[in-house]
């Protein structure tokens, strides 16, 4: 019986840390976004979901994609970066010279307009296709999800400490 509540007590602490660390993720890739980061990063790595079909059939509409920070950038590789309109843009990089990039888009007939390498954001490292319609769910009610983990961690520290008043009192 001890063993099994060793292991309950472990699962339920590790619980809690993964649903404040989640909370805290969440919370700050909402926040980046809405002052204006089209790429939010968390040590050198963030995600994003395709919205067009600019590069299908190897990317989908709806998948969701993680990005990876480079020190630089191969043609061939596709790559994150943020156009003249501060829109996020997934393209295949044609052409790299160290200053100037050219991107273009699989499905698309022509290149896009030429960008400076440091509007590249990152590379595609990941794809997870469909996964990414329902995130755009769930993005657009992220507000309501770390309001109910935050609830949800408040209400079972609330708990922990009134069992463990109760157990003093009962001792005492």
């Amino acid at each position: 019986m001890k063993v099994f509540k060793k292991v309950w007590v472990w699962f339920e602490w590790s619980l809690v840390v993964s649903l404040a660390v989640l909370v805290f993720v969440l919370g700050y890739f909402k926040l980046s976004q809405a002052v204006g980061n089209p790429l939010p990063m968390i040590f050198g790595w963030g995600n994003a979901i395709t919205i067009s079909g600019s590069m299908e059939p190897e990317i989908p509409i709806g998948a969701l994609l993680f990005i990876q920070q480079q020190g630089e950038y191969q043609p061939g590789k596709i790559v994150s970066y943020v156009d003249k309109d501060g829109k996020l843009v997934t393209h295949r990089l044609v052409f790299n010279n160290g200053e100037i990039a050219i991107t273009k888009g699989d499905s698309n007939n022509i290149q896009d307009e030429e960008i400076r390498t440091s509007q590249i954001l990152g590379q595609v490292k990941l794809v997870f296709p469909e996964i990414g319609l329902s995130l755009i769910w769930i993005n657009k009610n992220l507000w309501l999800f770390v309001l109910i983990g935050f609830l949800l961690l408040f209400l079972y520290f609330y708990f922990k400490k009134r069992k463990g008043r109760k157990a003093y009192e009962n001792h005492s």
